[in-house]
């Protein structure tokens, strides 16, 4: 199973035994063996249940498949399988890097500089 699809790899090592608190960023989803063995909306659930927060999906995704994917999340929610905590969760992740990426008080340095070695 690739480390993007377990939760053992992400919320047991790298989130807990690591402590790791930041945005998790799948594989790409549209790889052949993801494909094949879960298709993609089937791994898009997966990597959200073991702790992924946001996907990856390629440049093969469009609105078909993000409709797939949404279906595949709500039907795992309602089956009980995805809690909707784990989705508010990735989603403040995802917020906070977005709001930190975006803050114009963040400088910028050069990479080589003093600060980054």
């Amino acid at each position: 199973m690739p480390a993007a699809l377990s939760a053992p790899a992400i919320t047991g090592i790298l989130r807990g035994e690591l402590g790791y608190g930041g945005v998790v960023v799948s594989d790409a989803l549209d790889t052949p063996s993801i494909v094949d063995g879960w298709g993609i909306p089937g791994a898009a659930v997966l990597a959200w249940i073991a702790g992924v927060d946001l996907l990856r999906l390629g440049p093969a995704s469009g609105e078909r498949v993000h409709e797939a994917i949404h279906t595949a999340a709500a039907r795992a929610v309602f089956d009980g399988d995805l809690p909707v905590s784990r989705l508010e969760e990735a989603a403040e992740r995802v917020s906070r890097l977005r709001r930190w990426a975006c803050d114009p008080r963040m400088p910028a340095s050069p990479i080589g500089a003093a600060g980054e070695r």
